[in-house]
């Protein structure tokens, strides 16, 4: 019955499928198979969500118990919906439960919802009895009872703690006194950064990414292994109806095997914008622009993507931006001017991160706080380094006049200098490589250089 259980929750089966499979471990009993069906499974899907909270600690706070008002759910249910706990505490329920655990995130608030209990309260007194029984619904209609006082707690030295409904005879006698309901959050944490919870997120998704494209390698190997052996079996089965059912296995087998792997392929398409969706701001700005005729049509779906990238990541007012070809080899911005220009013998993959490379170059040169920001974040990281060629560092792609600091920079461009005769920055790149970052590889960014993504980060918002 174990190995059953076991590979149901790794499956994802109906426990309806699981209650068939273990019911003659029961004795042929399939109401008490689909009890422990349920519950066992429920009970594996919710201790992983809690193990992968107190795993992301760094962005979690507790979890929410969440519940369905229905005249389904029981009144333990409805009390305990919308409490909060503690990242260590277990989620103590009862059998079959349908209940759920929500994670809280430390730098927000819990949106508010209706409970379970405010769910409860209004509905009409006929729904209220048929849900708790006549005793127990007129002492709640008199004020002498509240869902909370409904709740119970056992302890099991194999299963642990969890809750029932206590009886009325049970709550007036005064024995086994209620579970006080939490009525507040567990305490807030320091408050992080938006930047370091930007990063946060970014490192949980992937995680999460990551363990749920792990979790599909597992099922196509097996369902590659079912497949293989139901090849086998048409071929060895003795009579038609053995081969007719071998041949229905393998079908369906095949039609989940291709659905499987179609998930799969989408996940890890959709991984790059997932990542980059972290970082986008509630507030984002709008670009209006034109595409000059003489730019390529194979260029200009690259652009389209850039400007909408840029728009989410950045919050600051934008211009209506012209953008046209150039036959250098380079893509540059025009100072003083709303135009930019793409080289046209830039691979097409390179279009959409070149777009927002020189759009950054417009955002540094018209909007005091970033020029303040980036500027002194170079300062401060090149502090003391003197000027290197670029050219020693990449000769056939720089010329002898660009000169850079090198500092821990991700990539030495960083730290070009752009300086007047007096000395002065007129212009740099800080910007406009954390954002072509910021679409290429956020996680990356964040990992190898925090201190620039936070910079990036908080200079594309609209100043507090």
């Amino acid at each position: 019955m174990g190995d059953a259980l076991t590979h149901a929750v790794t499956v994802g089966r109906n426990p309806r499928r699981t209650a068939r499979d273990i019911r003659d471990a029961l004795g042929g009993d399939l109401n008490r198979a689909l009890t422990i069906a349920r519950t066992e499974q429920m009970r594996a899907y919710r201790s992983a969500s809690l193990r992968n909270y107190q795993a992301n600690s760094d962005i979690l706070r507790g979890w929410q118990w969440r519940a369905t008002p229905s005249r389904r759910t029981c009144p333990v249910c409805l009390a305990m919906d919308g409490t909060e706990h503690g990242l260590d505490d277990p989620f103590a329920s009862h059998q079959c439960c349908r209940c759920c655990p929500v994670p809280l995130l430390r730098d927000r608030e819990t949106p508010p919802r209706e409970t379970g209990a405010e769910w409860f309260a209004n509905q009409d007194a006929a729904t209220q009895r048929a849900m708790l029984g006549p005793g127990k619904q007129q002492l709640y209609a008199e004020g002498k009872l509240t869902l909370a006082d409904l709740v119970g707690e056992r302890h099991d030295p194999t299963w642990g703690k969890s809750r029932y409904q206590r009886s009325l005879r049970e709550i007036q006698s005064g024995h086994a006194k209620p579970i006080k309901r939490p009525t507040h959050a567990p305490p807030m944490p320091p408050a992080v950064t938006p930047a370091a919870s930007a990063r946060a997120r970014l490192e949980h998704v992937d995680q999460r990414t990551k363990a749920k494209l792990a979790e599909m390698a597992q099922e196509i190997t097996a369902l590659q292994q079912r497949r293989d052996e139901l090849g086998e079996r048409k071929l060895l089965a003795p009579t038609h109806k053995e081969r007719q059912q071998a041949r229905k296995e393998l079908d369906a087998t095949r039609t989940k095997l291709d659905h499987l792997r179609y998930q799969r392929d989408t996940l890890e398409a959709e991984a790059p914008e997932l990542l980059r969706s972290q970082i986008y701001t509630h507030s984002p700005t709008q670009v209006q622009h034109t595409i000059d005729s003489a730019v390529p049509d194979v260029q200009r779906p690259g652009i389209e993507t850039g400007i909408k990238v840029f728009e989410r990541m950045v919050e600051l007012p934008m211009p209506h931006l012209t953008v046209a070809p150039t036959t250098q080899d380079r893509s540059f911005y025009e100072p003083g001017t709303n135009m930019f220009k793409l080289a046209n013998a830039k691979p097409v993959n390179f279009v959409a991160p070149s777009t927002i490379h020189e759009m950054g170059h417009w955002l540094e040169e018209n909007h005091l706080s970033v020029q303040h920001a980036v500027r002194a974040f170079l300062d401060r990281r090149t502090a003391g380094e003197t000027d290197t060629p670029l050219a020693l560092l990449a000769p056939r792609k720089f010329n002898a006049s660009e000169m850079t600091r090198v500092d821990q920079f991700r990539d030495a461009y960083v730290g070009k200098q752009y300086r007047d005769p007096n000395g002065s920055y007129y212009a740099t790149e800080v910007l406009s490589m954390g954002l072509e970052w910021f679409y290429t590889d956020p996680l990356a960014f964040a990992r190898e250089d925090p201190d620039m993504f936070d910079v990036i980060y908080n200079a594309v918002r609209k100043p507090v």
